[in-house]
């Protein structure tokens, strides 16, 4: 099965309904944009709440101010009944005026929890995008490559979706210094590694110096990744506990030694046949390669 520009889906969250939430793009898209399309309006309102709020409560102290003096003038004056009703008046408006600003007060706290709901949301939605792993682009390779390497199929895609559901705990927990991928082939497994785990030296083995030279090509293909890869058979050159993430996808088509070698047999020196066998054959207990 072929996959070459496909992107996992899955990821390593323990809350089901966050999981669902990552899970349908559609859905994420259309929040996305309703959360952008109501956050100006929301900031502007909160703008035009706190100016409100400001200008009532100065006008508050106004009334205030003018209704001492009025009660002042009042009782200097023996008989001025017409400032007894302007009295009552402000009184009256200087009731409403604190009704308003206890309105406007709760509806700023309010605008404020559904500002703190906004962000609570991007927050979430930053998460989700940082444990979503792209599958590396394989776009610069070519049929003759292929001829020489083993082209990503099903069973590589499936180990980057199982790599994908443990970045989390890859980049927080185990924070490797050093990984290494053994027969690496088109490299997008070791580019995907080197493409999200930041702080890590990111290397490769192969038995196929074809492979060795796809791997760098590829890693190069997808910035930031960067890989180094060294023809040699498994780990020979390697120096013992010295890589703190190991991956393998080792060849698993159950193959005898009669096979082997006659799959081996071609005409001239072979180079390429040979290259490709060795990226199936698992020997007849798929333990030798």
């Amino acid at each position: 099965m072929e996959r070459k520009d496909s992107t996992s889906t899955a990821t390593s969250l323990d809350d089901e309904n966050t999981e669902n939430f990552g899970s349908n793009p559609t859905r994420d898209i259309l929040a996305e944009g309703i959360l952008n399309l109501f956050k100006p309006s929301i900031d502007k309102l909160d703008e035009s709440v706190q100016s409100a709020r400001d200008s009532q409560q100065e006008l508050k102290v106004q009334l205030e101010s003018l209704l001492k003096q009025l009660q002042e003038i009042e009782a200097s004056q023996d008989q001025m009944p017409e400032f007894s009703g302007k009295v009552k008046e402000l009184i009256n408006i200087k009731h409403k005026v604190s009704v308003i600003t206890n309105v406007l007060q709760t509806t700023q706290e309010r605008l404020i929890n559904l500002h703190q709901l906004i962000e609570k949301e991007e927050a979430k939605r930053r998460n989700l995008l940082d444990i979503i792993m792209e599958t590396p682009s394989i776009n610069h390779l070519t049929p003759q490559d292929y001829q020489n390497i083993y082209e990503p199929a099903e069973d590589s895609f499936l180990l980057l979706d199982a790599l994908e559901k443990d970045l989390d705990y890859i980049q927080k927990k185990l924070s490797p210094k050093v990984c290494l991928e053994i027969g690496s082939g088109s490299g997008i497994i070791i580019t995907s590694i080197a493409k999200y785990v930041k702080g890590c030296l990111c290397l490769s083995t192969d038995i196929n110096n074809v492979a060795c030279s796809v791997t760098k090509r590829t890693a190069s293909a997808n910035p930031p990744a960067k890989v180094d890869s060294v023809q040699m058979n498994l780990v020979d050159g390697i120096r013992d506990k010295s890589v703190d993430l190991l991956l393998f996808n080792p060849p698993y088509v159950v193959t005898s030694d009669e096979e082997l070698e006659t799959s081996k047999m071609v005409e001239g020196d072979g180079v390429t046949s040979k290259n490709l066998v060795y990226t199936w054959a698992g020997g007849e207990m798929v333990e030798e390669s």
